[in-house]
């Protein structure tokens, strides 16, 4: 979503913790909760509500439908095609063990911007909730000094 509208709207830095560049693998999530189940990571409510969103999340009793994830691909698809166009610093972060989004989305997604000033942050066993974790404070701490530092912008003098 941040990489939409940077692209849409512009932005002099962007800040992209987990980004969703490669789609949700549904066979994949599925082997992620077999193995965690198997692994006993999750008690069997957990496992029921992880299945619920796999085929269909239902949120106080709405039901989200296949059209939610075909629109996700429209929009990952778009922030694909685009990111090749901002040219302005950015920060990945993103952890090791995330169990949503593969960490590749996000070396996909850094070598496609073309801005020098690109970093990712691989988190040593990073969950997917980056900003709720352990980790969260030096997260945190790293946005905001790369935030608060003044962007270096070319100027350029009219003759």
């Amino acid at each position: 979503m941040a990489t939409y509208l940077a692209s849409k709207y512009g932005c002099d830095k962007l800040v992209l913790v987990s980004p969703a560049f490669e789609y949700i693998n549904p066979i994949q999530n599925l082997r992620t909760i077999k193995e965690a189940f198997r692994r006993r990571l999750f008690g069997i409510n957990k496992i029921k509500t992880m299945m619920e969103q796999e085929f269909g999340y239902n949120h106080k009793g709405k039901q989200i439908k296949l059209k939610t994830y075909r629109d996700f691909i429209m929009l990952t698809n778009y922030c694909k095609r685009n990111t090749g166009i901002l040219n302005v610093p950015v920060r990945f972060y993103h952890g090791d063990n995330d169990e949503i989004i593969p960490l590749n989305s996000s070396l996909h997604a850094y070598r496609r911007f073309i801005c020098e000033d690109k970093l990712v942050s691989i988190i040593p066993k990073g969950r997917h909730m980056l900003l709720t974790g352990e980790s969260a404070d030096q997260i945190i701490t790293s946005i905001t000094s790369f935030l608060s530092k003044s962007p270096v912008k070319e100027e350029t003098t009219l003759v």
